[in-house]
């Protein structure tokens, strides 16, 4: 219940593990920051204009018949995925098949921190100083074995279980550098081991991440031979 004004806004925050009751303006709940705790709790946020469409004649008459304010929140956080990965074979003759393991999936820079507040154009400035790790916890993956069966030119393969390859970071900045959250993988062919980075991309032209996307990284590899081409 409040006394007919203009300028009222209502915030919502929801899943967080920040304490906010202490604020008194929007700019310190602007400025509270959400920490690793609530990367994976799916902290979301969300602010309206309240319009007082209603005068009442009594507190009585204001509870019975309440104004509606409806909010939409977004998620503060992103997810990164491997989504796909994808063996072509095109090796011929007396070449001997290969299997393609994937061994460990790791994010790159992830962003443990962020400001509470979405930039206008969700492109990430509101980042926490500090907010990113050099690497993650790596995540072994149960992931598929392809097999290339020469005389039949076949090859079996599972498919990627939901949930195995999620990853979960708050918005960067973008940039270009080495700092920018990327996706590692490490895979064998055969008995050789490679290891590739992809920096993560928001679109064609822009490398960063921004709140409430999911980023899925599908990964093409092409046998030939004893060379390996990916595209």
């Amino acid at each position: 219940v409040v006394k007919s004004q203009t300028g009222l806004k209502v915030a919502i925050i929801a899943n967080s593990s920040v304490a906010f009751a202490s604020c008194k303006t929007l700019s310190e709940v602007n400025a509270k920051v959400q920490g690793s705790a609530d990367l994976a709790s799916f902290v979301k946020y969300g602010i309206a204009d309240v319009n007082i469409t209603k005068e009442y004649v009594s507190p009585t008459d204001a509870y019975n018949n309440p104004n509606t304010v409806d909010v939409a929140v977004q998620q503060l956080a992103a997810s990164v995925v491997l989504d796909a990965f994808t063996v072509t074979d095109e090796s011929f003759g007396t070449t001997n098949p290969k299997n393609v393991t994937v061994n460990k999936v790791t994010l790159l820079n992830i962003h443990n921190n962020c400001k509470t507040i979405l930039d206008s154009d969700n492109s990430g400035s509101n980042v926490a100083t500090g907010d990113a790790n050099t690497s993650s916890t790596p995540k072994v993956l149960n992931l598929p074995v392809f097999t290339y069966d020469k005389a039949t030119n076949t090859k079996t393969s599972s498919p990627l279980t939901d949930g195995n390859g999620y990853f979960f970071t708050f918005p960067s900045v973008d940039t270009q550098d080495a700092s920018a959250v990327a996706m590692q993988v490490d895979y064998t062919v055969g008995d050789q081991s490679f290891s590739k980075v992809y920096k993560i991309k928001h679109d064609t032209n822009t490398i960063g991440v921004r709140s409430g996307y999911l980023y899925k990284l599908r990964m093409n590899m092409t046998l030939k031979s004893d060379e390996i081409d990916f595209k």
